[in-house]
């Protein structure tokens, strides 16, 4: 216990500088951000320039389509579970069905991953009708 203590104390000086030296290179970096662009912009020829920024347009807009559909079914969702919750009057409804919501967004963990183990808890301690 006391050399892995030695090792974490150790380990904190490495970790400051390295805090350190990244905050200090992201105010420089984002005070200059329009001259490196610019700069970057000069070295590129025009047909690269329209083509990065078509990229990058449509990234965003993509990127916002993906978001804004994931809010649509993570509020179905929350929905959703939320009325069935009140239906079995659920302690903390609103919150358990917030972070199942959450949950749902998530690849492999979804409503079965919470809502199945919880039933077959229920069941197991005699609580049927949930």
């Amino acid at each position: 216990m006391v050399s892995s203590m030695t090792a974490v104390a150790a380990a904190v000086p490495r970790i400051l500088l390295f805090l350190l030296v990244a905050v200090v290179s992201v105010l420089y970096i984002s005070w200059d951000l329009d001259r490196i662009v610019a700069f970057i912009k000069r070295l590129l020829p025009q047909s690269v320039r329209e083509y990065t920024t078509a990229l990058k347009n449509g990234f965003f807009k993509t990127l916002l389509l993906y978001l804004r559909s994931y809010g649509i079914l993570m509020l179905m969702t929350f929905v959703l579970v939320l009325v069935g919750l009140f239906i079995l009057r659920a302690e903390y409804a609103v919150l358990l069905a917030a972070l199942i919501a959450l949950l749902d967004v998530l690849p492999v963990i979804g409503v079965g991953t919470v809502l199945v183990p919880w039933s077959i808890v229920s069941f197991l301690m005699g609580n049927t009708a949930r």
